[in-house]
């Protein structure tokens, strides 16, 4: 959809813009964790997490409308958002749920859980790619 919209030139372009909103959103998100906690912070990243997929289903991208064209910059300032609490608060909160000796492993086993995920995203993108032509 990328390609489509903003030419293959812009794909690196809109990944930076995500990994500057989720930069700028982990120093504001944690000003914000120290005076309401974790939980709501917690909840604007998987609202924003969220919103993606719903995104792109109530609203397929198309030639009719351009494949989203200027709007897709929203899906990567959502992916920002997400990404900021994810690699942050979240993370905060495994260290809270794991102290001390557990942490390591259990920081270990949620790379190994995460890293399984993309593998499976893959594997099922490769599959639906195969199953759609």
């Amino acid at each position: 959809v990328c390609s489509v919209a903003f030419g293959l030139a812009s794909i690196g372009t809109l990944l930076a813009s995500a990994s500057l909103v989720a930069a700028v959103c982990s120093v504001a998100f944690g000003q914000v964790a120290k005076r309401v906690g974790k939980g709501p912070v917690v909840f604007i990243g998987s609202a924003a997490f969220a919103a993606i997929p719903a995104s792109v289903l109530l609203v397929p991208p198309s030639p009719s409308n351009a494949y989203w064209h200027q709007g897709l910059v929203t899906l990567y300032i959502l992916l920002g958002v997400g990404r900021s609490v994810f690699e942050s608060t979240a993370r905060a909160i495994f260290a809270d749920l794991f102290p001390g000796a557990e942490s390591p492993g259990a920081f270990a086993a949620g790379a190994v859980l995460q890293n399984g995920a993309f593998c499976a995203h893959f594997v099922l993108q490769a599959w639906a790619g195969e199953t759609a032509a």
